[in-house]
């Protein structure tokens, strides 16, 4: 299942799929919600998928996780994902339940894939996890992650165009990788996954304020299928 992932993963990008990295288990780590833990492996019960369409005056989205099937959708209720914040045509990475009358459903944990992709680039899942520190001076951040600090003896910065990019606040979790900069500085690197936590509210109608203003659209570059 990793390995048809993986694969999923790197299709996005129309690039030869990437051998996946043993992923440590989720207890192993401490961490209840597998697609937290640190590894580039998705867990085998997460789906990726497109965004086909955006409801925002009736509190709902639609997936699809086969552009070439228009009819196989998947819902995403208000309360998993503000559709305001899929205005921008994205990725997705989500759980499925079954719903009422056989419609799948998308459910938590909700990651969207944020930032512009390099033309000929593959998707990958994100080696590390981390958490948004409050903005610095220069508009960037870093992003908290010990396994970065591990490795590289400094923590993960993301720069102002990664902050804008991404739309990241103090405590956002994303999953990314990173490339080393001038004088050894571990950056984010783009695109990253942002996990979206739950609206908290169920969809009250138009007059219910956006959890979040929609992100500005970004070149998605090597996914351009998308």
């Amino acid at each position: 299942a990793a390995q048809q992932v993986a694969g999923r993963l790197a299709a996005l990008s129309g690039s030869p799929p990437a051998a996946p990295q043993a992923n440590a288990p989720a207890a192993a780590t401490g961490v209840q919600d597998a697609s937290l833990a640190p590894g580039s492996t998705p867990p085998p019960d997460l789906s990726f998928g497109y965004v086909q369409s955006t409801h925002p005056d009736e509190g709902y989205s639609l997936l699809l996780t086969d552009p070439n099937d228009e009819s196989a959708t998947i819902h995403v209720p208000f309360s998993v994902c503000d559709p305001r914040k899929l205005l921008s045509v994205e990725a997705v990475a989500f759980k499925t339940v079954d719903a009422d009358g056989g419609q799948k459903q998308a459910t938590a944990p909700f990651w969207r894939l944020l930032g512009a992709v390099e033309p000929g680039a593959v998707v990958s899942w994100g080696q590390h996890v981390g958490a948004a520190r409050p903005m610095g001076p220069d508009g960037g951040c870093i992003v908290d992650c010990e396994a970065v600090r591990l490795s590289h003896g400094k923590d993960a910065v993301a720069s102002s165009d990664a902050v804008v990019q991404c739309g990241l606040q103090e405590g956002d979790r994303i999953r990314f990788d990173v490339h080393v900069a001038d004088g050894g500085v571990p950056r984010v690197q783009l695109p990253v996954w942002k996990l979206n936590p739950p609206e908290g509210k169920l969809w009250t109608g138009p007059a219910v304020p956006a959890a979040a203003a929609a992100l500005p659209a970004v070149n998605l570059g090597g996914l351009g299928g998308l």
